[in-house]
């Protein structure tokens, strides 16, 4: 594995999803935009398709002082709300368990915290994007770094069902894009959709 271009990197992941067929494996962070999880489905369009993320979860809601209705909520995670919505699990353990034998397994910024590397040794081809190379995806066929919320624009679906956007705080760190920019270019390389130029082009399609 080394470096390479982002065109070289991109095309390595279009041929990738092109050739594969069967069951799919999308393991997601529900820290993920929604443009972003909704374009890894465009992706995903005609495989045998398992999706799944999880969530920290406390005991009780936090009220904020004097913040009516704001609350740090049990659900620890921005976007678990758009990522049901969109079609994705909970049920992360029998995601893991369906990897032995797909075609291929894609990781979207999820920490594989507690995940042993043998149990992802089961798909055929793997691709990793996001902004923290997990060791056990260090052998992934394709790495594509992908930023995270602070470093992005995109949306949430809060726990009310309510569209929420966010911008990006501070400039993304060296060849890091966008996930929903590097998802966008795939779907337009697998004739899915056209190229998008922004979260609000990217949104527009969701």
């Amino acid at each position: 594995q080394g470096l390479t271009s982002w065109e070289t990197a991109l095309d390595k992941a279009a041929t990738i999803l092109k050739g594969s067929g069967g069951k799919a494996v999308a393991l997601v962070s529900a820290s993920a935009s929604t443009e972003a999880l909704f374009l890894l489905k465009e992706c995903l369009s005609g495989l045998d398709f398992t999706g799944a993320f999880r969530v920290q979860k406390v005991a009780g809601e936090v009220p904020l002082p004097g913040m009516e209705d704001l609350a740090l909520r049990e659900e620890r995670a921005p976007n678990a709300t758009g990522a049901r919505l969109l079609g994705y699990s909970e049920d992360f353990d029998s995601a893991v368990g369906a990897i032995d034998g797909a075609s291929l397994l894609i990781v979207l910024d999820e920490s594989l915290e507690g995940i042993s590397a043998e149990s992802l040794n089961g798909a055929a081809n793997v691709i990793y994007l996001g902004s923290q190379l997990p060791d056990a995806m260090r052998l992934a066929n394709v790495v594509l770094p992908g930023t995270v919320m602070a470093e992005e624009d995109g949306c949430y679906v809060n726990r009310d069902g309510r569209v929420q956007r966010f911008t990006a705080a501070r400039a993304a760190p060296g060849d890091a894009r966008p996930t929903w920019q590097i998802l966008g270019q795939l779907a337009a390389k697998l004739e899915r959709c056209e190229a998008v130029a922004s979260a609000e082009e990217a949104f527009a399609i969701v």
